[in-house]
């Protein structure tokens, strides 16, 4: 992780590793994100945290090193701690990366701010998405808003909130919950499609309104 807050996409160790990579995926953009996944671990780790015990019975002679954490709390909550400032750090690098543009076309929505879009697409591809070749809005346009996106952002909020709460930094905690009711709602304002009765991305078409484009 970079002093920003970003987590390059590809680890190329030494010319070997290099000589393998396409030379198109070589450069590595700083303001490029991918599906943070990392954020899952967190959300298993405080789920069984929350249903003590869970593990303690087991036969195999390997689980109390497996699950150290879960048999001693205070050993995860100490780890957490630790690793806080980078989460929050990643966090708040994915808020300023991959905002999506509300106020300059008008969109009704609860809050003006949580909207996003991946950054990196080209005509037929957004890799960074990890959807490479789902069918996206076309042309182009930096109007986009992503579903799969403002999703994951949705899960990445809550998770740094449950993180916060868990290690008692209830300040952030309060803020991280504003920011999940708001991500929650403008899904539903911004992504929700009436007619296709589904979620779908939304782009702006040749009036500069913003349209859904649904694919089910």
């Amino acid at each position: 992780m970079d002093e920003d807050g970003w987590i390059g996409r590809e680890q190329i160790l030494g010319p070997e590793a290099r000589s393998k990579v396409p030379q198109e995926f070589q450069v590595q953009y700083p303001h490029y994100a991918n599906p943070p996944t990392l954020f899952l671990i967190f959300e298993s780790l405080i789920d069984k945290l929350e249903k003590t015990g869970s593990f303690r019975d087991s036969a195999d002679p390997l689980e109390p090193i497996r699950s150290v954490h879960l048999q001693n709390p205070e050993n995860a909550k100490s780890y957490l701690r630790n690793l806080y400032p980078l989460l929050k750090r990643h966090y708040f690098w994915f808020r300023k990366t991959q905002w999506g543009d509300i106020k300059s076309y008008d969109r009704e929505a609860y809050s003006t701010r949580e909207a996003y879009r991946w950054r990196g697409r080209s005509t037929t591809h957004v890799l960074t998405s990890g959807l490479d070749d789902y069918p996206r809005p076309q042309p182009p346009h930096p109007g986009e808003l992503h579903t799969d996106l403002i999703s994951w952002m949705g899960m990445m909020t809550r998770s740094i909130r449950r993180i916060a709460d868990t290690i008692g930094e209830a300040d952030d905690a309060k803020e991280f919950q504003g920011y999940e009711t708001a991500i929650i709602r403008n899904i539903d304002d911004l992504h929700w499609s009436k007619k296709e009765q589904t979620y779908c991305d939304a782009t702006i078409d040749d009036y500069e309104e913003s349209i859904h484009v649904c694919h089910k």
